[in-house]
């Protein structure tokens, strides 16, 4: 079969799916038309799931995209690709077809906030099985044996909860919070009566505890209790080997994480709000080498509960915040694509990066460390491509041999001294960081290269070794030519694997 004729019938499976053949279902045939990557009935069962929001609900990307591939939705990838990224793929089209609608950036997470755009929720509305079941303030409880996806909001009267339980087949259950009332206690049977699900979002109730039997739930994946007051997670959650996601930011009222958390092997993601609410992780965190999301690591002399626990972890984000003072414990991570090391007021120099350390790293935050008056050889990150350093008044300078020449953006902030010796051109530092695109110093921008100018890496090393021997000679000005920069390269350098 020719490539052609490939991308008609995949066309036509979608027309398969779906007989109607409105504005919308014609865009999504010509997306998996026009794209080898997309699968017309994984796109469709992504489209369907979208029957379970209410109108005008808001969401993350990242909360579509791990949802889906918890669902079973996206099919495990080849070995070396990243299935978060090819559920990415996805959202990406749907929301290039209009499916979902940009509403705003979030400037407390610092990630943009989505919506199903309201003709899509209205076509939904028409078109959807009886595998989904929605309930609204207008709507009747009218769940069936055949309900496998649920969403209730948290307005509606808790003894409903029986109804739940004809469902047999039930695999997500969302309770979302639109109204004043939050549902503040579960059954205590609800787990046994419900034992399939495989998403559970309790997110924004006002539960306090979850029942013991949780750990009736083998096949849970996905668990969010995100803006709950939730106190602790029963010692019986540590027997559920399959999950895959737990959201517990915003838990105000979270003390702890369960000791025997390290048996959750299969874990990926991990949204906590650690350095302001526990005193320290459960040991032996480094088991959990799947783990991609960590906000933070909070760090103990104990053994079991060192940085080095994270060596072998594919970790995405990751912060380490106070208790540390051994400057050389940061060492390999091959896997880390982002390091924040925030709140350390102990930290007086961090040294200690070779060669071969962080070969992945992208980027670099350096938050309120007021001790902190010297950093590593930096230059040997040469995968970062942004360094932030925010409230390090007692810091002066960068590392002597300079920054890694695959920078673009530096930014200092409240950082008095360093500020002053990168001034352009008169200050000792400036040489350091001349070859870099970007650099914004409090609320000024410099940009040395225009942006559509990027220096190559050889030309940008060779124009720091020419700004040094310049300077030597007491040279007040140096011009640096500029060579084109493969726009392929930077979206590489991006890449996750």
């Amino acid at each position: 079969m020719n490539r052609n004729n490939a991308s008609e019938d995949k066309g036509n499976k979608l027309m398969d799916l779906y007989s109607d053949s409105s504005p919308l279902i014609e865009s999504m045939l010509k997306a998996v038309i026009s794209n080898e990557t997309l699968d017309s009935a994984i796109m469709w069962r992504c489209f369907e799931f979208c029957y379970l929001f209410p109108k005008n609900y808001e969401f993350f990307k990242d909360d579509i995209v791990q949802l889906w591939i918890v669902e079973g939705f996206i099919p495990s990838p080849q070995a070396g690709i990243n299935i978060e990224a090819i559920a990415s793929i996805y959202f990406d089209t749907f929301q290039g077809l209009s499916i979902f609608h940009l509403l705003r950036f979030d400037y407390f997470t610092g990630r943009q906030r989505y919506k199903l755009n309201d003709s899509v929720f209205d076509h939904l509305q028409k078109q959807h099985n009886d595998e989904y079941f929605r309930l609204d303030d207008d709507g009747s409880f009218c769940i069936s044996d055949n309900t496998v996806h649920s969403s209730l909001h948290d307005g509606f009267n808790p003894i409903n909860f029986s109804e739940l339980y004809r469902a047999k087949r039930l695999c997500t259950l969302f309770i979302l919070h639109q109204h004043g009332y939050r549902i503040d206690q579960l059954p205590r049977d609800l787990f046994i009566k419900l034992p399939l699900l495989w998403v559970l979002d309790l997110s924004h109730t006002s539960i306090t505890d979850l029942p013991s039997s949780i750990g009736n739930l083998k096949a849970l994946r996905y668990l969010n209790l995100s803006g709950t007051p939730i106190r602790m997670l029963p010692k019986s959650f540590c027997s559920l080997y399959q999950i895959q996601v737990l959201r517990l930011r915003d838990c105000s009222k979270l003390v702890g994480l369960p000791k025997e958390m390290r048996k959750l092997t299969k874990l990926r993601h991990l949204d906590v709000d650690v350095p302001r609410l526990l005193v320290s992780m459960p040991p032996g965190f480094g088991d959990l080498t799947e783990l991609q999301t960590l906000p933070a690591f909070v760090v103990c002399k104990e053994i079991g509960y060192h940085i080095n626990e994270l060596k072998h972890m594919k970790l995405d984000l990751w912060t380490v915040s106070e208790n540390l003072v051994n400057d050389n414990v940061f060492t390999a991570f091959p896997r880390l694509e982002n390091l924040t090391l925030n709140g350390m007021p102990k930290l007086e120099k961090w040294s200690g990066i070779v060669e071969g350390d962080f070969p992945q790293l992208q980027k670099l935050n350096i938050f309120g460390c007021l001790e902190l008056t010297g950093l590593p050889q930096l230059s040997l990150l040469d995968s970062m491509q942004k360094l932030e350093i925010r409230l390090c008044p007692l810091l002066e300078s960068f590392p002597m041999d300079g920054l890694p020449n695959s920078l673009q953006d530096l930014v200092i902030i409240d950082c008095p001294v360093l500020k002053e010796r990168c001034q352009k051109e008169v200050g000792e530092e400036w040489r350091k960081l001349a070859q870099i695109p970007s650099v914004w110093m409090d609320d000024e921008q410099f940009s040395w290269v225009r942006s559509s100018e990027f220096l190559g890496k050889e030309d940008r090393k060779k124009k720091y070794t020419q700004l040094s021997e310049i300077e030597a000679a007491e040279s007040s000005k140096t011009e640096s030519s500029q060579a084109s920069y493969d726009v392929n390269q930077q979206l590489l350098a991006h890449g996750r694997v």
